[in-house]
């Protein structure tokens, strides 16, 4: 129910004994979307032709012909933000996407977390890539993958700090490419 690391990391395990040599862990990014593709992959099938696919097959990290398969991870979700406590009572769970208030868009990447807040159309339950309501940027450089300590990494919004601004300007833009928004500043 948040965009917050703790919140969007699951646990991943795929398990092939067909490969030999198969890495036991790997930090590279990857998303749920990506099952599909790499089960069919593994399985020899090949994707439905004519259909879109959101994942890529994660068998060159299984395999070890590749230490990464994608640059940036997603996800989004929804608020409903009532009166001034933008914080209280802000929740969305069993209602309508017509009484969502801003959609909260999120971009991973192996340095940064960055999550761009915009006003949510109700009639045409689409964002409002004009209205950003907030804005928050954590920085993840330098975190050890393994083990994890989630207390660490998300404890400060650094978005107001000017040496970020390329930093935001960037990932702002790799949102709004892969959810279909005007570029950041323009």
């Amino acid at each position: 129910m948040t965009n917050f690391d703790l919140a969007t990391r699951v646990p991943f395990i795929i398990r092939a004994p067909w490969i030999g040599n198969m890495p036991r862990r790997s930090a590279a990014l990857v998303e749920l979307v990506d099952l599909a593709p790499t089960m069919a992959a593994l399985a020899g099938i090949p994707m439905p032709e004519g259909e879109v696919f959101d994942g890529v097959s994660l068998v060159p990290l299984l395999d070890g012909t590749a230490a990464t398969v994608k640059n940036a991870a997603f996800s989004q979700y929804p608020r409903r933000v009532k009166g001034n406590e933008t914080w209280k009572d802000n929740g969305i769970i069993h209602l309508p996407r017509t009484e969502f208030t801003h959609m909260g868009y999120t971009v991973r990447t192996d340095g940064w977390r960055y999550t761009e807040w915009v006003a949510w159309n109700q009639s045409t339950l689409a964002p409002i890539w004009a209205t950003v309501a907030a804005q928050e940027l954590y920085d993840h450089r330098g975190e050890p993958t393994f083990p994890t300590d989630f207390d660490l990494g998300e404890n400060v919004n650094v978005v107001s700090n000017e040496s970020f601004a390329p930093t935001v300007q960037q990932l702002s833009n790799i949102i709004r490419t892969a959810f279909g928004g005007a570029a950041y500043g323009r």
